[in-house]
């Protein structure tokens, strides 16, 4: 997940109509927070293109949560198209299970 300018990393979740990222112990201890909300919180999911910022996770493309509240989240995560469809699935559907190392 990006905060603050800088790549946090940990494991991304999407289960019983929630989706959730837990930071590792070290990003944990540095600062790093995470992240806990219901699926219909979720506005949009899409693909943010690259940045090319070296410590955000902008080298690659990244998964973009587009809240209601009109927040975003930023997440580096393997095969980034496919989450997000699944998660838009879930969304669409209420609920859902995957994990991701993020």
């Amino acid at each position: 997940m990006t905060q603050g300018g800088r790549a946090v990393g940990g494991h991304l979740s999407v289960a019983e109509r929630r989706i959730a990222f837990t930071p590792h112990g070290f990003d944990r201890a540095t600062g790093g927070q995470g992240f806990d909300h219901a699926l219909n919180e979720i506005g949009s999911v899409d693909i943010a293109p690259r940045t090319f910022h070296p410590f955000d996770g902008g080298l690659s493309k990244r998964l973009r949560l587009n809240m209601r509240d009109g927040s975003e989240a930023l997440f580096v995560v393997r095969r980034a198209a496919g989450l997000r469809d699944q998660i838009i699935r879930s969304v669409e559907t209420g609920g859902g299970s995957s994990q991701s190392e993020a």
